[in-house]
């Protein structure tokens, strides 16, 4: 079962916004393992994006050093790797094979896709 909590904050209902300025933990959260006794994998793609004339303040070797471990980071709580296993109590897998960062891609302001017009502006 999940955790509850409740946020503590201002909520703005012309932007449907909450500035969080807390959490209150009502009812902590129930271990879970997957049915092989085996930690969750965790799959992820990250995308590094420019996107009109917005340049992305990260390198894609400085952002992988952040998301896993293996990258010039050690372990310790510093990357996202870490943050997972280390908050699941090891019961969630957040590995580099599986948890990769492409980019930098560049985009253009609009364009048209398959679900229609676009705009980044």
């Amino acid at each position: 079962a999940g955790m509850k909590v409740r946020v503590l904050g201002n909520y703005n209902a012309a932007g449907n916004t909450i500035m969080a300025t807390g959490l209150v933990v009502l009812e902590a959260a129930q271990a879970q393992i997957s049915a092989d006794g085996q930690p969750y994998a965790v799959n992820t793609i990250a995308f590094i994006l420019n996107i009109c004339s917005y340049q992305s303040p990260f390198a894609i070797q400085d952002f992988r050093a952040w998301w896993t471990n293996g990258n010039g980071n050690p372990p310790g709580g510093r990357t996202m790797q870490d943050h997972h296993e280390m908050c699941s109590y090891g019961k969630v897998s957040f590995t580099p094979s599986n948890n990769i960062v492409v980019g930098p891609i560049t985009l253009p302001c609009s364009g048209t896709g398959t679900l229609g017009a676009w705009n980044a502006t």
